[in-house]
């Protein structure tokens, strides 16, 4: 080696310095007409040492004294946007990250100056770049992957590999992508939510619903994140579809339990959600239309250097389809009016005319400033607007009038914003900066006349405004100057304010009640992702949360940890404590306008704290996957509202409620369970099963004791199943589900107050199950081409065998007869759709 440096000196008449105590084997090397630097390089390249240029010197130093940065850009090759939270990795050193969600990512400390980058996301091909390091420290990078295609053998069995999911390197978080989410079996709309009860962990709502159970949490429970905005209203339509437009959605990460100290708020999953940003090259637009809903997208490029996407929807009015037909036994059941017209015997009659639709907006873009910084926004609405019209003839026992006339109109909104600034100091240094405003307001009227009376004027009228808003400012630093480590540290402030005003006028008198509260939380957290060794990595966290109203700090520390066995088998485990300062207001005896209603955690209503753990060991290879965990969550601080008609007597203390009475509705619960995970992937037919066991019960001091019981939502084994693959460019799917029966009360167990309030017998709440369910669905789809269209039409077929589900039992006070009916499922839901690429 020395000789040759030596040779190379003379040759290019050039200073080079080196060790005098240098070493290396003999070397033997070809390269004509060559630079000096490419000389060096290549003369370096297998040996321990590396080089520099100072001013005219070129200077050789041993490689492990000077350590290097990659930066980067990951794209899409096809449609050239970016892709977030890709996995990118350099085998021979074990060292990872993942892109952000501007698709950048960054290694630092790299001590080798070649070395092979692999670049991988789900559906696409893994990318394999050399890397020979320059002699600056930072070295840019623009990757692009290219979308998988089936590869067999079969010459009927041919398209693009379309893949959902990848279990993500870190315990309990599995990676989702909506790429090819239109040829899962559909129930009307293409939806998210619905598209995730497929993962493991991840329970199927009420009746069909898209909300979303995570390991016996509830909805309410989740903290859904779009593009780092909190979101509110998760579903439209009482619940049946989810309020997230699937084509303005370009990646979601899923937490089933414990998640990262920069996160808070929620005791169950995060779903963080990234919104497409558009195309920066040229325009493009997709419209979208099936027999409940429209929808439509835009693409454009701001001078290169950004972009912006608009994304709008609109139902249809549901109540002319006959998928309406199907469902409008659950959606509006449960509503005090319907299961007043439900108990009508042969002397009474009734008649309902209603009309529900609802609407969706998404714009957000990002913009380049510089190579250090950029900025992106995300505004989100979306609106359901419910009109009701009904008749009662005979129902005097309850409403007072022989004929009565009642009409409602009812609007629930969630509205919001962020603005994120991003500031890329260097590849070890990111600072991030944000602030968002999120708004849910729920505007309900009612009237109520005498239908036989010459006045026209109403007899009764109720007015209620409610709001609940949130605004976050947000500042955290990733940093990865230490070696071994990657440190996030931050602060947030939240301000929660919650509004409650209700009027109502009868014929000679006026009532108004009013309630409104604002909290501030001032949180700190810091994270630190540990390389302890090259098989053993930790995730350490610690998150503080002061709260105003309680002038309380609440400290939730977090631990994860990744034990490598080898490269295919992985050892995992978490636990982690979580606090919500806010409650969603759930009572039977609520109007339209107070159902599902957000309020902040102020005296009497406690703070509800979970600690969540689990385990899990990970095996996968080229084709197949495997995933067997465990967890446990234990919570205090739950609120039992089903006495309540509005929350505005337990904040007031009205009705001379004591204190003692109404504290006892504090509850807790606890949950375990178990999921099982077998994946098949890269080949020709691909999908998944997943097994969950399940066992969620809750305590309140109030009932029974505090005996614990199942809770209403619990289901206690639910297997899944998805296949999917594609024959001469037909995209076929098909899942299969079976899970066992949600837990009901007996109806000998189960009498009605004199108040018209479903109470039931000591010891016996939820002590029946319901039959087992099951469904196959299957989907069929093919994309073509029409002129310069882009055509992707398909047929999705529902419950294939028209299989009649008993999906819960309903409790209704106002009848004369049986209390409890069954609520059946959807039967057969044939949905066709079509989507136009412009």
């Amino acid at each position: 080696m020395k000789e040759a440096l030596k040779k190379v000196s003379i040759d290019y008449q050039a200073p080079v310095i080196y060790p005098s105590d240098i070493s290396g084997n003999n070397i033997l090397i070809e390269c004509n007409n060559c630079a000096l630097d490419s000389l060096l390089s290549l003369l370096l390249l297998n040996s321990n040492y590396d080089w520099e240029k100072i001013n005219n010197q070129y200077v050789v130093f041993e490689r492990g004294k000077k350590t290097y940065s990659i930066y980067g850009k990951i794209y899409d090759y096809k449609s050239k946007e970016t892709i977030p939270f890709a996995n990118v990795y350099i085998p021979s050193l074990n060292e990872g990250s993942i892109s952000d969600e501007q698709g950048i990512f960054s290694l630092t400390n790299i001590n080798f100056r070649s070395c092979t980058l692999f670049v991988s996301y789900i559906g696409y091909k893994t990318e394999k770049k050399i890397i020979n390091l320059k002699n600056t420290r930072n070295n840019t990078l623009e990757i692009y992957l290219k979308q998988k295609i089936l590869n067999s053998k079969n010459i009927y069995i041919r398209g693009e590999s379309r893949e959902f999911l990848n279990i993500a390197n870190e315990p309990g978080k599995i990676s989702f992508s909506p790429k090819h989410i239109s040829t899962l079996p559909i129930i009307g709309e293409v939806d998210i939510f619905r598209s995730l009860q497929l993962l493991p962990g991840i329970s199927q709502g009420l009746a069909g619903k898209s909300e979303l159970y995570i390991r016996g949490g509830r909805p309410d429970q989740n903290l859904i994140l779009i593009d780092g905005m909190p979101l509110y209203q998760g579903t439209h339509m009482f619940g049946f579809i989810s309020s997230i437009q699937s084509k303005a959605i370009k990646d979601i990460q899923v937490y089933k339990g414990v998640y990262p100290a920069r996160y808070g708020g929620k005791t169950s999953g995060l779903i963080q959600i990234s919104n497409h940003a558009g195309n920066t090259l040229k325009p493009n637009a997709k419209v979208f239309t099936n027999l409940s809903t429209n929808s439509a997208q835009i693409q454009l490029p701001i001078f290169s250097k950004g972009s912006i996407a608009l994304s709008t929807r609109n139902s249809n009015n549901i109540v002319e389809t006959k998928l309406y037909e199907s469902i409008k036994d659950y959606i509006v059941g449960d509503d005090n009016f319907n299961l007043i017209s439900l108990s009508a015997n042969e002397n009474q009659r009734t008649k309902y005319s209603p009309k529900f639709y609802f609407t969706d907006f998404n714009a957000t873009g990002s913009y380049v400033i510089n190579s250090k910084n950029r900025i992106s926004f995300t505004i989100k609405h979306g609106e359901d607007i419910i009109k009701e019209n009904r008749e009662f003839y005979g129902f005097e026992n309850i409403l007072a009038f022989k004929a009565t006339k009642i009409v409602e109109k009812t609007s629930l909104s969630n509205e919001g914003g962020i603005l994120k600034w991003t500031y890329y100091l260097n590849p070890e240094w990111v600072i991030r900066f944000s602030i968002s405003n999120t708004n849910y307001f729920s505007n309900h009227d009612s009237k109520l006349f005498n239908i036989i009376s010459d006045n026209d004027a109403f007899s009764q009228k109720n007015n209620e405004k409610n709001k609940f808003s949130n605004q976050v400012f947000k500042m955290y630093q990733n940093i990865k100057s230490f070696q071994n480590h990657d440190i996030q540290i931050g602060f947030s402030k939240s301000i929660l304010y919650t509004e409650f005003l209700t009027e109502r006028f009868l014929t000679n008198t006026f009532e108004k009640t009013h309630f409104n509260k604002n909290g501030v939380l001032q949180s700190f957290f810091l994270e630190d992702k540990w390389s302890f060794t090259k098989f053993i990595k930790f995730q350490l966290g610690i998150r503080n949360t002061y709260y105003t109203l309680t002038k309380l700090n609440y400290l939730e520390p977090r631990i994860s940890a990744i034990l490598k066995i080898n490269s295919n088998f992985s050892i995992e485990g978490a636990t982690g404590k979580n606090n919500q300062f806010v409650h969603q207001f759930n009572s039977p005896l609520s109007t339209r306008g107070t159902q599902n209603m957000w309020l902040i955690s102020n005296d009497p209503v406690p703070i509800i704290a979970s600690t969540n753990s689990q385990i899990s060991a990970h095996w996968k290879s080229i084709k197949h996957e495997l995933s067997i965990s465990l967890y446990d969550r234990k919570g205090s601080g739950y609120f039992d509202f089903e006495s309540y008609l509005s929350p505005i007597p337990i904040f007031s203390k009205q009705n001379d409620y004591i204190d003692d009475v109404i504290l006892a509705t504090d509850g807790q619960e606890k949950a375990n369970g178990a999921e099982f995970f077998i994946r098949r992937k890269n080949q020709a037919i691909n999908g998944w099963i997943s097994y969950q066991i399940n066992n969620t019960k809750y305590s309140f001091s109030n009932i029974d004791g505090g005996q614990y019981y199942n809770a209403n939502h619990s289901i206690e084994h639910e297997f899944k199943s998805v296949f999917i693959t594609s024959i001469l460019d037909w995209n076929l799917t098909t899942n299969w589900s079976y899970s066992s029966g949600r837990f009901y009360t007996d109806e000998n167990d189960v009498y009605i107050a004199s108040d018209f309030q479903v109470l039931f017998n000591p010891g016996t709440r939820n002590n029946k199950k319901l039959p087992p369910t099951h469904h196959l669905d299957f989907s069929v789809s093919k994309k073509f081409k029409i002129n310069r269209f882009e055509v992707n039409a398909g047929l999705s077929i529902y419950n294939v065998f028209n299989k009649k589900n008993i999906s819960h039992k309903r409790y209704n006070p106002y009848s004369s007869g049986k209390i409890i009916s069954d609520i059946v499922m959807l039967g057969m839901t044939p949905t066709f759709f079509i989507e136009i690429n412009i």
